[in-house]
């Protein structure tokens, strides 16, 4: 499934931005302190045909919690988007430069109204990447609730902890990696590589608790906020199958972050969850 660009494109993303060694600025403490005193305006995606509209407002509904907030058109940013007492959730195409090659990520960003050329300039308070440019959105889709509250922890752990760079993000959500044993973690089948794709070859390295359910399962019970964790992945679909992989273990419950990390793909069948992913949660 192929579609047209996005309107906003970033240049990069803080999220990313340690994996792929770019520069990135993130809101200053002031700016973080002023997101909590605006209203944010949900941007409805552009693009024909596109589910994630519903999909949003629904997730919105069941998670949205740390502002006020409304759903807006994408024809209404421009017009808006200057205005400080306004922050902004919207998709964006983020262009990360990774060894000399340039990736197109669609991310989901939330980002503080600001007087500036474009989106570039408006401060960036959190992101996570959805999926490769191209890629079918219904990767992504079931999970918004979760990864709506994904980006709420990120803001109140940037905010309490006066976090001025990804490296600092990055090491805090890692701190508890070690804590993904404690919880039932879900897996669907697209979250493994091949040579992982079986609960006997799991538990082989990993012996605590967890499942491999349906995406139907995990939809019900990331809506439902149900205390366990889930795996988010981004990988290639094109060029066959080869590049870059982010990896999020994330609560369903409140969106902590449990696990980060990434590696390069060399194919289809090292597309998900590794081996030595799982050596490293049997920590």
């Amino acid at each position: 499934m192929t579609y047209k660009s996005a309107p906003f494109l970033i240049i990069s993303t803080f999220v990313i931005s340690l994996f792929a060694n770019a520069q990135v600025e993130m809101a200053t403490p002031r700016e973080v302190n002023q997101f909590f005193n605006t209203q944010t305006l949900i941007v409805k995606h552009g693009r024909p045909f596109s589910f994630f509209n519903t999909y949003i407002e629904n997730a919105a509904q069941k998670s949205w919690q740390i502002t006020p907030y409304r759903i807006i058109e994408a024809s209404a940013f421009n017009e808006k988007r200057q205005n400080s007492a306004y922050s902004f959730l919207i998709i964006s195409d983020a262009s990360i430069s990774i060894r000399r090659q340039e990736t197109i990520v669609e991310m989901l960003n939330i980002v503080l109204g600001k007087r500036g050329r474009d989106i570039n300039d408006m401060p960036d308070l959190g992101s996570v990447p959805l999926v490769y440019k191209g890629d079918d959105e219904d990767k992504y889709l079931h999970k918004l609730p979760a990864l709506l509250r994904f980006i709420q922890y990120q803001i109140q752990v940037i905010a309490d902890n006066q976090i001025s760079s990804p490296r600092e993000l990055i090491n805090d959500h890692n701190n508890f990696t070690h804590l993904v044993k404690t919880k039932q973690l879900w897996l669907t089948p697209e979250d493994l590589s091949d040579n992982i794709k079986t609960e006997n070859s799991i538990r082989q390295i990993y012996g605590h608790d967890f499942k491999i359910v349906d995406r139907d399962k995990l939809e019900k019970a990331i809506e439902n906020a149900e205390d366990i964790l889930f795996v988010h992945t981004v990988a290639p679909y094109e060029n066959n199958y080869r590049g870059r992989v982010w990896k999020f273990i994330l609560s369903a419950k409140s969106g902590q972050v449990y696990y980060m990390d990434e590696h390069v793909a060399g194919g289809k069948h090292e597309t998900g969850l590794k081996p030595s992913d799982f050596e490293a949660l049997a920590q």
